[in-house]
């Protein structure tokens, strides 16, 4: 009788359970400047003061100092001897990312890295210009003016915006 009464039991309870509509819930924590304004949407963090926020705005990641609001630097690449010509190149990760290189700001461009002789680097730590003679895998990258004050003003803000999928 008591074997009966666990198998109702578990049978009603498995019954119920397939009857309760279940709603997928996603979370994104969203991430605001100083002054409250939308950066993005919060991925992460790549290192222990650097935070990746995804920008749909821009449709491109942001790697931020979440201490000074300083966008990540990188170096550019060139075919040139001399850190000049009309195309600059980037690592392959440019292609979804905003980067810093000085005062300016890029974005590679959303294309198939390419294998190619490059003969300079502009080191983005210093602006120094120097040799790099090299087979890089690099995409292209033009100059992008973002939406918000630069450096970011910090402290950054966090908020958990549920949506419910229907």
């Amino acid at each position: 009788m008591k074997l009966f009464r666990m198998t109702l039991y578990v049978m009603l309870l498995a019954a119920f359970l397939l009857m309760v509509p279940v709603d997928p819930v996603r979370a994104d924590i969203t991430a605001y400047d100083a002054f409250g304004n939308f950066l993005g949407i919060f991925v992460g963090n790549s290192s222990t003061a650097t935070g990746q926020i995804y920008m749909p705005s821009v449709d491109r990641f942001l790697h931020v100092n979440m201490n000074t609001g300083e966008i990540v630097g990188q170096d550019l690449y060139y075919e040139s001897e001399d850190c000049s010509g009309d195309t600059a190149y980037a690592a392959a990760e440019a292609a979804y990312r905003i980067i810093r290189n000085g005062s300016h700001y890029f974005t590679g461009v959303k294309t198939l890295p390419a294998n190619v002789e490059v003969n300079s680097a502009l080191r983005s730590l210093n602006l120094s210009c120097e040799p790099f003679p090299e087979t890089r895998l690099v995409v292209p990258v033009n100059g992008i003016t973002l939406p918000f004050l630069l450096p970011v003003p910090v402290p950054l803000r966090f908020e958990i915006e549920k949506k419910i999928r229907r």
